[in-house]
């Protein structure tokens, strides 16, 4: 499991003492989710094109899939919609570094998330909330990461039944 150090210091002799001291990789605040997202995959073993699965709440996921009746919209496509929505959204805030356009977006799509099961997603957009809170707003990459783990949770639902 990697140990990342994120600090606002990060001198050679820095990250030396943080790797003697055990962590994995240094990241130097503020650091955007792709730049943790880029960390993470770099000491991580990879994986299989059968991602998606460890992103997703499964339990919850089924049991959203339960209720949709045939000849309905689908749970998941209004989710899908709505998502994209809030995505738009945080893109434009992001476009304009508005932190306060950002947090509610952010927050909303939280709660979107994972109400279906898309656990990553939901954690991503609470990170992205939690820094529009303190006044640092999420680049056009790291929405655009988002997408990617909508795109994911998207695929692992189709393969379990449903097609958002």
């Amino acid at each position: 499991v990697p140990i990342l150090a994120m600090t606002a210091s990060v001198t050679p002799e820095e990250r030396e003492t943080a790797r003697d001291a055990g962590f994995t990789d240094i990241l130097a605040k503020p650091f955007t989710l792709a730049e943790l997202t880029e960390s993470l995959q770099r000491h991580l073993p990879a994986r299989s094109e059968a991602q998606g699965e460890d992103e997703v709440d499964l339990e919850r996921l089924d049991a959203l899939l339960e209720l949709e009746e045939p000849g309905e919209r689908s749970l998941l496509e209004l989710f899908e919609a709505e998502a994209r929505a809030r995505l738009a959204r945080m893109q434009e805030a992001a476009v304009h570094a508005s932190a306060s356009d950002m947090r509610p977006a952010a927050h909303s799509l939280k709660g979107l998330a994972a109400s279906v099961g898309a656990a990553a997603l939901s954690a991503s957009a609470g990170v992205i909330e939690h820094q529009a809170e303190g006044g640092n707003v999420a680049g056009p990459e790291d929405v655009r990461w988002l997408g990617g783990a909508l795109a994911r949770f998207r695929g692992v639902a189709s393969g379990r039944g449903s097609a958002p």
